[in-house]
């Protein structure tokens, strides 16, 4: 029997022809013709059902035989069919939904529990905790006054778990194992890239920033730095400056970062990512994503600079080996953290949400750091190279000037490739990681039957920005006041001096 476009509705109800459409992967049957257009009808299933129907693609007309017929009208009875509780998708009776994939009971169970008035905070997003878990050290976390501190718990829970002290082999290839979703949303959400190019802004400002402290150091402080072996207080100054440069750039890069994982979570419940927002479901976790990004911070500038070479190291291999194994222990410890605090939890909660996430997910985890981390050290390598490069076709040093009086015009000169190097990363390698540890952890939450969704009606977070203001205002402060503040003197006081 041949029914032409809307002639089922009488026959199998008034939803029959608003639930027909030929899906995109039905397959083309040249050997059955439409009779109205001659052309070559397509194979599929009849929607909600089981039962393959032929039908024209240009006229939507539908060829269906008394057995096609029969069991059709068998399986679209109201008795077998249900509406999804969540995306109110019509379709036959199962146990999940065929649109958004939710499991059915577990998502009534969950919709019930929410209704119910809870005995202790929490958010639909925490991780199980299954394993063992040294419960002491998550409180002294927990009641710890040293943000900084806050997430030491996290690779001491890890440092112990087999084959955490050795990158899984895979390496490059395990980071493009989840390229294709990745890209595919950083094309389709344009947000992304405009989220990238501002932490690449944000990472050059404060570079600049920190490098102008560098001007200020007289040449004799410089040249008795490679005589003495003892600190000066201008150790200190610079280590603080560091620090509060590292700090500035933490909060947008944090913000923007959270921006980024915020589009994924937005695309996986299949609303509009836009950048405000992200920026709405992002700034009221201001604090827990500064405070994680600038510890982050610190501990990857300093592993960079451990692995500069240096003059009279006096480190072992083993201790050089051990710093690398620790380095790589956090990376991937803390891999869950983001997409945890953006779903309303605590830093230190995430830290916990982050360990059980690691464990469940260990070689995949471990293969994706793996991947970035092989990147990034062939993008930094090349940074090093073009600096020496660049630094042996600009003529810096005059001839007969000792390199003491051009400090700072190496480092100025040195932006040049390591800014490249860090749009690189930012704009190409650092969305791929971050969007697919978002996805990764998404997936570990669908196994567990959590509802992967963001809370959208936190409390607002004025004091984190209000923070960052201040910090910004100390900073301009410093620049312009450094004679007047004293900086100047202690940054002209030389090695082997009080």
């Amino acid at each position: 029997m041949w029914f032409d476009e809307k002639e089922l509705s009488g026959i199998l109800g008034q939803r029959a022809d608003k639930d027909f459409e030929i899906p995109k992967f039905a397959a083309r049957n040249p050997k059955i013709k439409c009779p109205k257009c001659f052309d070559a009808l397509f194979e599929f299933c009849y929607p909600n059902t089981l039962t393959l129907v032929d039908a024209c693609i240009n006229c939507s007309g539908i060829w269906l035989d008394d057995l096609e017929w029969k069991q059709i009208s068998k399986e679209r009875n109201p008795a077998s069919q249900m509406t999804c509780p969540k995306c109110s998708k019509q379709q036959k009776k199962s146990g999940a939904c065929i649109q958004c994939g939710i499991i059915i009971d577990k998502y009534l169970a969950t919709e019930k529990a929410a209704k119910e008035p809870k005995k202790e905070t929490g958010t639909a997003l925490e991780a199980d905790t299954e394993y063992s878990f040294n419960t002491a050290n998550y409180r002294k976390a927990l009641n710890s006054s040293n943000v900084f501190k806050q997430l030491e718990f996290v690779r001491d829970e890890l440092k112990d778990l087999p084959g955490i002290d050795k990158k899984p082999s895979g390496g490059v290839s395990g980071f493009f194992s989840r390229v294709g979703y990745a890209l595919s949303l950083g094309f389709r959400e344009k947000e992304i890239i405009v989220f990238g190019l501002l932490q690449w802004a944000a990472i050059a400002l404060a570079y600049l920033l920190w490098v102008q402290m560098l001007d200020w150091i007289p040449e004799e402080v410089w040249r008795s730095a490679a005589d003495s072996d003892s600190p000066s207080i201008a150790d200190f100054v610079l280590l603080a400056w560091s620090v509060v440069c590292i700090g500035l750039a933490a909060y947008p890069i944090g913000i923007l970062t959270g921006c980024m994982g915020a589009a994924h979570f937005l695309h996986r419940q299949g609303e509009e990512s836009t950048v405000a927002k992200c920026l709405h479901l992002v700034l009221p976790q201001s604090w827990p994503l500064w405070i994680f990004h600038w510890i982050d911070g610190l501990i990857t500038v300093n592993q960079i600079v451990e692995r500069l070479p240096r003059k009279n190291d006096r480190r072992s291999a083993a201790a050089i080996a051990l710093g690398e194994a620790l380095y790589y222990a956090w990376k991937v410890g803390v891999s869950g953290v983001l997409p945890s605090i953006l779903s309303g939890n605590s830093l230190v909660r995430s830290g916990k949400n982050s360990v059980f996430f690691v464990r469940d997910n260990f070689i995949e985890v471990a293969k994706l750091r793996a991947g970035y981390s092989v990147l990034c050290w062939i993008v930094g390598i090349g940074a090093y190279i073009g600096t020496i490069l660049l630094l042996m076709s600009v003529d810096i040093l005059p001839e007969g000037d000792e390199v003491y009086s051009h400090i700072y015009t190496f480092y100025m000169w040195a932006a040049i490739p390591i800014l490249v190097a860090v749009s690189i990363v930012m704009l190409l390698l650092r969305p791929i990681y971050v969007i697919s540890i978002c996805d990764l952890y998404s997936d570990y939450l669908e196994k567990q039957g959590k509802d992967v969704s963001l809370p959208e009606n936190l409390p607002k977070s004025v004091s984190a920005l209000v923070a960052f203001l201040v910090i910004c205002i100390i900073a301009a402060a410093v620049y312009l006041f450094r004679d007047e503040m004293g900086i100047s003197g202690m940054l002209s006081t030389p090695y082997g001096q009080e």
